[in-house]
């Protein structure tokens, strides 16, 4: 990192894009979508492709409602842009997006701090795991951190400058339109949240008023009503209600699925945002005291970002570790300032002693993990064994040598930085490369929707009993695939002359064998968590 590349934009931007398009692109294609959220949202843009029916998302051939459409208007250009339904296709979208997280991400840094602070958070946003792993997964995650990020910048440059700030206020309410469109009412809630709280704070709520929330509010509203009139007008009252209400709001209050203690991302986000993860207490402690001392730069507003986010989701009855996304690039933000501060011989005693406990503690992790994994190594020999391209004493070797290298050259900050930023690059591309294929075998409908695919014939009909099929429609191309909910209505279409093809988990069907008779098993096959059977009425197969 010599001074000329700490003081051009550009080249941190070439090497962020760089350094995204190796993580993020490479083998890209290299495993089907798996469930339950990546053929979901590619069957409804498919859907969306085949029908033409853009304003009003579709899934299995009826109405879907969960989601708003932003994404999978996305996803069905991408589609159209590659003139094929591909795995590549599908997550093309989410990986250029995720780039552009990353580079504006490095802006807002700069703006805030400085460009070294800027390149750092990009460079350490890019290499947490739970970033690395969505940034290659179609989910709606990276859309609405991307648009969230972007708003909380154009409110951060309209309350910098004097002129033209109102265009800047109104890009923020654009924004929060967008993102809103791309995960529903989350999306300007937690922007909202967190400019009250930091201008509260600041002891500059009056402030609020320049930003001209009439105005402001009609450019939300037309932003969204642009979709939202159409598609209640072919939906329905119900669909309106549905989708504004009941999916959005109820679900933050009074979950139906994924309910968690309140205490759930005190656990889960640490082991997301590793190996950083190790550096952000001290990062915290570092930025706080930087706010209260009036540091040149704005700690405050990343740290309110990022206590927002994590509060808000907390509060919710229904959490899973990806709904944190908007906050990792605070947390990013953070992390990057402490490290930008610890190279650049910030501030002295307190800085250093905060990086050097933070560095042992570093390496006392690596290294007790590798002690670990050797003095048990023979309870994971037939898990790790099963790994392609993986030598346990070869990677114990490395472990042990970067572990031991950042002890020799603690007080040399740059030299670490680099040799973690080294160390999770490469598991990330070992994990692309090896890891991720090697687990399709476990987590893919695709080879058993090929198989029920050759032995349908023109006339034949595939049901589900109880499970959701998109899945099966995206891999078979048969949609709608009927969806049976009653054991006297699955055991009525297998008795019936129409030869029936049946896909039923395993577990219910060792619940109901003895209610459907002379039904032939063809095949048992895991899918994700669940291990499913395919049945048929005929045996002339």
């Amino acid at each position: 990192m010599g001074r000329n590349l700490l003081n051009k934009s550009w080249q941190h931007v070439v090497f962020i894009i760089l350094l995204g398009v190796v993580l993020y692109c490479y083998n890209i294609n290299g495993w089907d979508l798996w469930n339950p959220d990546e053929p979901r949202y590619a069957q409804v843009a498919k859907e969306m492709v085949e029908t033409g029916s853009w304003i009003l998302p579709h899934l299995n051939g009826d109405i879907y409602h969960e989601k708003p459409p932003l994404v999978f208007w996305l996803v069905a250009l991408s589609f159209k842009l590659f003139g094929n339904f591909t795995e590549l296709a599908a997550r093309f979208p989410i990986v250029l997006l995720s780039i552009l997280v990353l580079i504006f991400n490095y802006f807002l840094g700069k703006t805030l701090f400085n460009p070294l602070t800027g390149f750092l958070s990009s460079l350490i946003l890019a290499t947490n795991i739970e970033y690395f792993w969505l940034s290659r997964r179609l989910a709606l995650d990276i859309p609405i951190t991307l648009f969230i990020l972007l708003a909380l910048a154009s409110f951060y440059k309209g309350y910098q400058k004097e002129k033209g700030r109102r265009w800047y206020y109104l890009s923020f309410f654009l924004l929060i339109g967008l993102a809103t469109l791309a995960k529903g009412p989350v999306g300007f809630i937690l922007p909202l949240l967190i400019i009250i709280i930091y201008l509260a704070l600041k002891g500059e709520l009056k402030r609020l008023k320049e930003m001209k929330f009439g105005i402001g509010a009609l450019v939300f509203l037309l932003t969204l009503l642009v979709w939202l009139i159409p598609a209640a007008l072919q939906g329905g009252k119900d669909y309106s209600q549905e989708i504004i209400f009941h999916q959005t709001v109820n679900r933050f209050f009074d979950t139906w699925s994924h309910r968690q203690p309140f205490y759930y991302y005190f656990e889960v986000f640490p082991a997301g945002f590793l190996t950083w993860s190790i550096f952000l207490p001290a990062a915290f402690i570092w930025c706080f005291q930087g706010w209260r001392k009036k540091r040149e730069g704005d700690y405050l507003l990343p740290l309110v970002w990022f206590i927002v986010v994590f509060s808000f989701f907390s509060f919710s009855t229904g959490k899973r570790e990806l709904y944190i996304l908007p906050l990792y690039p605070a947390a990013a933000l953070i992390a990057g300032k402490f490290w930008a501060d610890s190279i650049a011989k910030q501030e002295g005693r307190f800085l250093k002693l905060l990086m050097n406990i933070s560095l042992s503690i570093f390496v006392f992790i690596v290294m007790a993990f590798d002690i670990f994994l050797y003095f048990f190594r023979s309870k994971f020999y037939k898990f790790l064994g099963l790994l392609p391209n993986f030598n346990l004493p070869n990677f114990l070797t490395l472990s042990i040598v970067m572990a031991v290298l950042i002890l020799v050259l603690i007080n040399k900050k740059k030299v670490c930085f680099l040799l973690i930023l080294l160390m999770m690059s490469s598991a990330m591309i070992y994990a692309a490369g090896s890891i991720f294929p090697w687990f399709n075998q476990f987590k893919s409908a695709k080879p058993l929707s090929q198989e029920i695919v050759s032995l349908m014939r023109p006339g034949d009909e595939l049901i589900i009993y109880k499970k959701e099929p998109s899945a099966f429609n995206f891999y078979t191309g048969i949609y709608p695939i009927r969806e049976v909910k009653a054991r006297e209505n699955l055991s009525h279409m297998l008795q019936s002359d129409k030869r029936i093809f049946c896909l039923i988990a395993k577990r219910d069907y060792e619940r109901l064998k003895g209610f459907i008779k002379e039904v032939n098993i063809l095949r048992q096959a895991n899918i994700g968590h669940r291990e499913f059977v395919l049945l048929s009425n005929s045996r002339n197969l």
